[in-house]
């Protein structure tokens, strides 16, 4: 519970929506003669029947934008204790300041991201704005304000549900952030994400200037990249016990793949190519 908001029951719920609307909107996509056959039967006109099924699409566009906005918005409650703390003074500026009708934080991801580290500037996102299930998350918000404001027609459903991957990583991190029983586990983590990034990048420049065509030159023949892989691997291994953190939500899926493929790497056996093609896929993350 952040602050009011049973954020996980409700994203359920959502996800649920989702599913019920998708499965009905396909279902008359392969069976539209039944369907006109039977709102027929009933005495209802077939396409303002079908119109209001498109509503209930539309409807999820509002659904998903409100969720990341009350996210955003009680995660800032939460942490500042609003109507709650000890120091009534405090409460009341904070009633003044952040009240419950006019605070409307911006929920795309880097206005969220930048405000929940604001409150807590030791605390880092692991993802940013590079990460493949951004954009679509960020075309929600964006759908949802033309839809409001200039009844432009949402995203349909098959665009609309990857914003859900983004917005259950954003749940995650909320959930973390206002967890300080667990902010120890995850600064040791953390600071393992950001070794294996910097070695990430650093390795990247290297292989750039070897050329790993036909001959596929294995790791050891180039002594430097060796050593830097070595590193790499060490720190991924330090990530590969800790891979329970992340195996759960939906945006690390292929990190806990890659993670798990560095730490077996057998340097007698790999080539510059495979390990190439393998550090390729992190882009997504770093």
């Amino acid at each position: 519970m952040i602050f009011e908001f049973d954020e996980i029951q409700t994203f359920s719920e959502l996800v649920e929506n989702f599913d019920k609307v998708e499965s009905l909107i396909n279902s008359i996509s392969d069976e539209r003669r039944k369907y006109i056959e039977f709102f027929n039967s009933m005495k209802l006109v077939p396409q303002d029947s079908i119109d209001i099924i498109k509503k209930c699409e539309m409807t999820l566009v509002i659904d998903t934008y409100t969720y990341a906005e009350r996210l955003l918005k009680n995660t800032v409650y939460h942490t500042l204790q609003f109507e709650n703390n000890v120091n009534n003074s405090i409460n009341l500026f904070m009633v003044d300041k952040l009240p419950r009708e006019k605070f409307v934080p911006n929920p795309k991801f880097e206005e969220f991201k930048k405000q929940i580290e604001k409150l807590k500037p030791e605390y880092k996102f692991f993802c940013n704005k590079n990460n493949y299930y951004v954009t679509p998350y960020d075309e929600m918000i964006n759908s949802r304000h033309r839809y409001a404001h200039r009844s432009v027609t949402p995203l349909p459903l098959s665009q609309l549900r990857d914003s859900l991957i983004c917005l259950e990583y954003l749940r995650w991190e909320c959930q973390n952030f206002i967890d300080s029983e667990s902010q120890n586990k995850r600064g040791k983590i953390y600071h393992a994400f950001y070794e294996f990034k910097l070695g990430y990048k650093g390795i990247q420049k290297y292989i750039k200037k070897v050329d790993i065509g036909n001959n596929q030159p294995y790791v050891k023949q180039n002594n430097k990249i060796y050593q830097k892989l070595k590193l790499l691997r060490k720190t991924a291994r330090v990530l590969k016990k800790n891979i329970s953190y992340f195996e759960n939500i939906k945006i690390f899926s292929e990190f806990c793949v890659i993670i798990t493929e560095i730490s077996s790497w057998d340097f007698r056996l790999i080539k510059l190519k495979e390990v190439n093609d393998c550090l390729s896929k992190l882009t997504n993350y770093f």
